[in-house]
């Protein structure tokens, strides 16, 4: 259901007379008239034996000034737009945390998993205990091998001082 048809729903239609009329029930079967100075959006108010009525904030907002600020059309579509952005923001984050996840894993060679919790807020790298022993066996050897690559440099770089 678009948002326009939903919000038509919330708005009684007029009768012949082109009057909306708010509050019909089998009680009082003609309800209440439209009040001009009020936003047209018939709401539900909580409580025992509540029955629907006319909003009772003033006009001046959505499609030719009927609504209030708080039941204008056009704000609430924004509204719903800007939260399914937002959602849609935030999913893609999480879907990128858990590709790069995946991606460190295959890279680093090791059998491990990307553990999200929530919608991405807490992800971790998860490493069984014998991968992470040959990681760091393998980090060792990567750090042991820099070492070495920087003691050459400095000595190439001390012979051509000299």
């Amino acid at each position: 259901m678009s948002n326009r048809e939903e919000w038509d729903d919330r708005v009684p239609k007029p009768d012949s007379d082109g009057v909306r009329r708010y509050g019909q029930w089998a009680g009082k079967p003609g309800g209440w008239p439209e009040d001009p100075k009020n936003c047209i959006v018939q709401i539900y108010p909580g409580g025992r034996g509540a029955m629907h009525r006319q909003c009772s904030s003033r006009r001046g907002r959505g499609r030719d000034g009927l609504y209030c600020a708080h039941h204008d059309p056009d704000r609430l579509a924004r509204i719903k737009r800007d939260l399914d952005a937002a959602e849609a923001r935030k999913k893609a984050a999480a879907n990128a945390i858990e590709r790069e996840g995946r991606r460190l894993v295959r890279a680093l060679g090791v059998s491990a998993y990307v553990e999200m919790r929530g919608a991405g807020y807490a992800e971790r790298l998860v490493v069984p205990f014998a991968s992470a022993r040959k990681l760091v066996a393998r980090l060792e050897g990567l750090a042991e091998r820099a070492a070495a690559s920087r003691e050459r440099a400095d000595v190439a770089a001390a012979r051509r001082r000299s």
